[in-house]
């Protein structure tokens, strides 16, 4: 059972992950923190959100219900713990003989629940390398650097109409939300073609909001933003320690080329100035701009090796295999 947030506004890693996981041989069940709920639970999250406390007693019951009528042999969660108590998590392998596991990628392992919740885990695998001694001292059984990937179906070279390649190509785009170390990178680049998609841009200054395109961005359009912008920049949440996030992957699956912010769980995955180029600031961005962008060759060397490496390590499929090979007892 894969319990993970799949409503509009969130990634669809969770879809991806259950088909990755099919192909390597397991029947997989989503259940949904956020989608296809009880009616009360569902009023409860509407009223406030993850924390309100109809949700999470609901929730609860909900998931061990679901246990109980299905009998999986393991509870997968992805994202974040948002919603099982450390109660549940127990009562899992306790009650029903279930393997539980968590595939942490919002770091939030801080926070109330969650923290209390770490020692019960019988696997957990990090996205940020940063977890995993503090994991395996915190008496998880089985820890494990995991980090991002994509899907070559989905994030794949596209061609596009004349129409879509009007509205969505770009020198350079961005897609994700707004924060305060984003606004700084991506200001500065009004001397070329920038699109930026996303929530949280309202604020901010009107050069640049003017490259601003307020629009859901998840599955084909998100390929073909990707597709259509000769390069795509990464700027890396707050929350990342050593950490990488899914983006840099997926645009490289999708044959294009990759800026981005330093973090050494990028580096261990690519190969920087051949397979993604990294920048350290706002001028050395604009620097690195200014050379590709007159060097096309060069900027497609870049693309074409990010994405052979990316097909040869970094697909659902390598990140399902680690987990079935855990769950199925080779920790």
């Amino acid at each position: 059972m894969l319990i993970a947030a799949t409503a509009l506004r969130t990634s669809d890693v969770a879809f991806l992950l259950a088909a990755a996981l099919e192909r390597q041989g397991a029947d997989v069940r989503l259940l949904p923190t956020d989608a296809e709920l009880p009616f009360l639970v569902d009023v409860g999250r509407a009223r406030l959100g993850y924390g309100d406390g109809v949700y999470r007693a609901g929730f609860q019951r909900h998931v061990l219900r679901a246990v109980r009528e299905w009998r999986p042999d393991a509870v997968l969660l992805y994202g974040s713990n948002w919603a099982l108590d450390p109660r549940t998590i127990a009562a899992l392998g306790r009650r029903h003989g279930c393997q539980t596991a968590l595939w942490e990628v919002n770091q939030r392992l801080w926070q109330g629940h969650q923290a209390a919740s770490i020692a019960l885990y019988d696997h957990v695998f990090a996205l940020d390398s940063h977890l995993v001694p503090m994991l395996a001292a915190a008496g998880v059984r089985c820890v494990e650097h995991l980090c991002a990937c994509a899907d070559p179906d989905e994030h794949r070279p596209i061609e596009l109409t004349a129409a879509e390649r009007e509205w969505y190509a770009a020198d350079v785009s961005f897609v994700g939300t707004q924060h305060p170390d984003r606004v700084k990178m991506l200001d500065p680049l009004s001397e070329w073609d920038l699109r930026v998609y996303g929530v949280g841009w309202d604020g901010v200054e009107e050069s640049l909001k003017r490259c601003v395109r307020a629009e859901p961005i998840y599955g084909l359009k998100k390929t073909k933003v990707y597709s259509a912008s000769r390069i795509s920049i990464n700027v890396h949440g707050p929350h990342m320690i050593r950490g990488e996030n899914f983006r840099v992957f997926e645009v490289a699956a999708c044959g294009g080329a990759s800026f981005s912010t330093f973090k050494p769980d990028l580096v261990q995955c690519f190969e920087p100035d051949a397979e993604v180029v990294v920048f350290d600031d706002a001028d050395d961005l604009r620097e690195k701009l200014r050379h590709f962008l007159a060097h096309p060759a060069e900027l497609d060397a870049i693309r074409h090796a990010g994405r052979r490496r990316v097909l040869a390590e970094h697909t659902y499929d390598h990140r399902a295999a680690v987990i079935v090979r855990h769950l199925w007892g080779a920790c």
